[in-house]
């Protein structure tokens, strides 16, 4: 038992005690809860790594910061403040560091959310890999940096930014969202967001496919990879990253400049593509309103070949991929969504 005089947790503190959350008896819900010292400020890095046996935790306002790797591949559960806290309060936790809890079973959905309203910065991989119970996440208009990964791999069904009038610009990493393929609904309607990193919806299959993706007006690049599609390629059984195609937009006045967004755009999904080194795959476009293609991927890829062509099926034509941009912008304007 720590007593409440306890305001600071150490690296390694608890590292790897496996048994150390036996004997605590489950309440009505079934979790093993344990309460944290009621002035602790910080959990340091790897303070709780793979304790097996550790469902639950009640945590104080006054913590501030979750270390690096702190609740790593633990059996980590539930996260809340203690039950006996004021209606009004929340959550004080300005850090969640890399990794903090990379692999374990966190509990929220958009009925019993898991929200973090003064936090500032989420690590890389920091929910990474997240699965059974982790569905749903908001985040705060206060959060200034999310790091690489941070939600990679997880069961991740939806997430949603905040909007703010205030402070300063949404730093977000690379790869945010990779390979989160439950992910159906994305909200980043927000003016703090002016650019989608490389790879952020990379392998996000469900998502992809939908038109649940809302990007804010101020989105003005888009990275490499940024909503391709990964897949295992028919001949090497080798995961491979997409081929990713970005288009120049004609302005008003007939020139070509680099695609500047302008407005909400959506993801459609056209015929199947053929390449007859590989599967037959989908391929997806995104447009603006006005049916322009602004952005395209194909989900396959091979490093040493371009050899990638458009198939329609209804009209038995093949196109080569250097020629999609004229022919798939005049197959946009002519079908519906």
């Amino acid at each position: 038992t720590m007593p409440d005089s306890v305001t600071y947790m150490g690296k390694y503190a608890f590292y790897g005690c496996v048994e150390l959350f036996e004997d605590i008896e489950e309440s009505s819900d079934t979790y093993r809860w344990y309460s944290l010292p009621t002035s602790l400020t910080e959990i340091c890095d790897y303070a709780f790594y793979g304790c097996d046996s550790l469902d639950a935790l009640y945590v104080p306002t006054s913590l501030k910061v979750i270390g690096a790797s702190a609740f790593r591949s633990s059996a980590l559960q539930k996260f809340a403040l203690f039950e006996d806290s004021d209606d009004d309060a929340e959550f004080g936790i300005t850090t969640i560091d890399s990794y903090a809890f990379y692999g374990t079973y966190l509990y929220s959905k958009s009925t019993n959310e898991l929200y973090f309203p003064n936090l500032t910065t989420i690590g890389e991989y920091a929910f990474a890999s997240a699965t059974q119970n982790f569905y749903y996440f908001r985040v705060a208009p206060s959060v200034e940096t999310i790091g690489n990964y941070a939600f990679s791999g997880s069961t991740i069904q939806a997430l949603v930014f905040e909007q703010d009038e205030d402070g300063e610009e949404l730093s977000l990493g690379n790869n945010i969202c990779y390979a989160c393929t439950s992910l159906t609904s994305v909200t980043m309607n927000i003016d703090k967001i002016t650019e989608i990193p490389d790879g952020m919806f990379m392998g996000c299959t469900k998502l992809l496919t939908t038109n649940n993706l809302i990007l804010g007006e101020n989105v003005t690049t888009i990275g490499k990879g940024a909503f391709s599609l990964y897949a295992t390629s028919a001949s090497t059984s080798s995961i491979t990253q997409s081929k990713t195609i970005l288009f120049d937009r004609t302005d008003a006045d007939g020139n070509i400049n680099q695609v500047a967004y302008n407005n909400y755009f959506r993801i459609v999904t056209l015929d199947d593509y053929y390449n007859s080194n590989e599967a037959t795959c989908h391929h997806f476009a995104i447009t603006d309103y006005d049916k322009t293609i602004l952005y395209a991927y194909v989900g396959l890829y091979s490093d040493s070949s371009d050899c990638y062509y458009y198939y329609n099926s209804a009209k038995g034509i093949l196109i080569k991929l250097n020629k999609f941009k004229n022919i798939f912008n005049e197959y946009i304007k002519n079908n519906s969504y």
